[in-house]
């Protein structure tokens, strides 16, 4: 007698929005409808959804009052000043599938600092830069990671300085390169 047991796909956990320091007058939209089940990929059976945020003061609560913003699946919309201004706060999302022992899940996370909109602060947004139309949703390990700077124009002028905390001296161009050699063969690099 021969028993076979699936076992499903690793989930994809894919949590976009903005990180680093941010004006505390924007309005935050946290979006992880991008998220991938390999063994669903028309999303037949959605995946379940758990928002969480932790401040880096924990166990100081994220927000002051009750208002949370709006969360709806996969999406969390909400203003910047509900946060405290110049503490870090990590966003994580989980996406699961299944029950019991056969549940799977992913985590995806992103931090953000609010700073006083009074206060005058560079902002642009970074790319990964790729060959062909567009990226793929995970970046292949096997291949140098390039990215692209672009200021706004409200902080032309601004100084440039990536930094990582799992790589050195990524520079103060606009446009960095990191070697395959400086990548880690598996799970993630931040890049800021």
């Amino acid at each position: 007698e021969v028993t076979l047991v699936a076992i499903g796909s690793a989930l994809v956990a894919d949590l976009r929005g903005p990180s680093g320091d941010i004006k505390n007058d924007r309005t935050i939209v946290l979006d992880g409808s991008k998220s991938l089940d390999p063994d669903d990929p028309n999303g037949n059976q959605p995946f379940v959804v758990k928002w969480e945020c932790v401040r880096a003061d924990y166990p100081s609560p994220c927000f002051a009052g009750m208002n949370f913003g709006e969360q709806r699946g996969a999406q969390w919309k909400f203003k910047a000043d509900l946060l405290q201004d110049g503490v870090q706060h990590t966003f994580r999302m989980t996406v699961s599938k299944g029950s019991g022992a056969a549940t799977r899940s992913a985590t995806a996370a992103v931090s953000i600092t609010p700073r006083s909109s009074a206060i005058s602060m560079p902002t642009g947004r970074i790319d990964r830069v790729c060959s062909g139309a567009s990226c793929p949703n995970r970046h292949n390990a096997d291949m140098p990671l390039a990215l692209s700077l672009a200021l706004d124009a409200s902080a032309a002028g601004a100084s440039i300085v990536w930094k990582s905390d799992q790589l050195a001296n990524l520079g103060t161009s606009p446009d960095i390169i990191i070697p395959v050699a400086q990548l880690p063969a598996s799970g993630l690099v931040t890049v800021e």
